[in-house]
C-alpha cells in the first residue's frame, strides 16, 4: 500500500480538474454569462482563455465589455445553478490519505469559492493541513515560486520538499513542481495533455493501493 508515496509525508493536490471537475462544471455558467453581453463564445474559445488566477481568467474571457466587478457579479449569480462536481474517487482517496499523511490543496481559485465547494462536496475541510488559494501568493503555475509558501510552511515543522508530492492534471502543474524540486504524479484527465516523461496514474485511488 502507498507504493507511490514511499518516503513522502505531504500530498499536495492541484484542485481544479484534479480533485473537482471545474471546467465541466463551470463552462455552462461562463457561456450563459457571455450571452448576457451578446457574446457568442464557444466552449473551446473559453477554454483557450482559461488560465491564471480567478479574476484574471474572467478578464481574459470577457475583456473590457463591462466593469470586472459587474461581470463577476453576473457570473457568480449564474454559477449557483451549475454545481461543482468532484471526481468519483477524489473524496475516498483524500479521506484515506488524511489518516497517514498531511494533505494540502493548491489552487488559483478564490478561497471563499473553494471552501464553499469543498464543504458542499463532502471533503473534510478542517483536516487539510493547508489550502493555498489565489489570495495567498502573487505567483501562479507554471511559475515554481507558487510553491514557496508551501515549502516554507512544511520546512518550519521539519518536513523537507523532498518529502512532498504534488498531484496534478496538466503540464503547468508538472513544470511548476519539477522546477522547484517537488516530485510530481500526474492524473490522467480527458482534455488535458501530460508529456510521456511524466509519471501518470489513471485514477486517484492508485495513490492508496
Amino acid at each position: 500500500m502507498y507504493k507511490i508515496l514511499k518516503d513522502k509525508k505531504v500530498i499536495i493536490f492541484d484542485y481544479d480538474d484534479t480533485l473537482v471537475k471545474t471546467r465541466e462544471s463551470k463552462l455552462g455558467s461562463l457561456v450563459e454569462t457571455a450571452e448576457i453581453y451578446n457574446l457568442k463564445l464557444s466552449k473551446q474559445e473559453i477554454i483557450s482563455r482559461w488560465h491564471g488566477p480567478y479574476l484574471e481568467m474572467i478578464q481574459n474571457i470577457f475583456g473590457d465589455i463591462d466593469d470586472l466587478n459587474n461581470i463577476r457579479f453576473n457570473l457568480e449569480k449564474i454559477a449557483r445553478k451549475y454545481l461543482m462536481q468532484a471526481y468519483t474517487d477524489a473524496i475516498e482517496t483524500v479521506n484515506s490519505l488524511l489518516k497517514n499523511f498531511k494533505v494540502s490543496i493548491l489552487t488559483s481559485s478564490e478561497r471563499k469559492v473553494v471552501i464553499e465547494d469543498l464543504i458542499k462536496l463532502g471533503f473534510s475541510v478542517d483536516s487539510f493541513s493547508y489550502i493555498q488559494t489565489s489570495e495567498d501568493t502573487d505567483f501562479h503555475k507554471p511559475d515554481p515560486r507558487v510553491f514557496e509558501n508551501m515549502i516554507s510552511l512544511y520546512e518550519s515543522i521539519g518536513i523537507s520538499k523532498e518529502e512532498l508530492l504534488y498531484v496534478g492534471s496538466d503540464m503547468n502543474d508538472y513544470l511548476a513542481s519539477s522546477q522547484c524540486g517537488i516530485d510530481f504524479t500526474g492524473i490522467n484527465r480527458k482534455s488535458f495533455k501530460l508529456d510521456e516523461k511524466v509519471f501518470v496514474i489513471n485514477e486517484l485511488v492508485e495513490l492508496i493501493r
